[in-house]
């Protein structure tokens, strides 16, 4: 296996579990979605079935909704604790998880081998 078919597999996990805890968040239905379609873009990464320029303007995307997404005032993500002390703590938690969806999107663009 090379470096790209790992690196995807470890990430259609890792994005998969993300996409499973979701359940029980106020909207979960919209973040359900989201980590669903990077395990899907994992997938499809793993099974050599992509375009570059998708996985690119994917990963565009996801840094553009990080970037709106990042709180008014960084108050950190406090993964210490369970639960949300403030509206600014969720709002860094979403943009950082979108945020590694982009690097994620943008190093399999870089590094994947389309075998299909």
């Amino acid at each position: 296996m090379n470096f790209s078919k790992i690196f995807s597999l470890i990430f259609t996990n890792i994005f998969l579990a993300f996409t499973l805890v979701q359940y029980n968040d106020v909207d979960a239905l919209f973040w359900i979605v989201i980590y669903g379609l990077l395990t899907g873009l994992c997938f499809l990464v793993y099974r050599g079935w992509y375009q570059r320029q998708i996985l690119y303007m994917a990963a565009l995307a996801f840094l553009g909704a990080s970037i709106w997404q990042f709180p008014p005032v960084w108050e950190g993500v406090m993964f210490n604790e369970m639960g949300m002390k403030t509206v600014n703590i969720e709002l860094a938690r979403e943009s950082l998880g979108l945020g590694i969806g982009a690097v994620v999107l943008a190093i399999l663009g870089f590094v994947g081998k389309r075998t299909v």
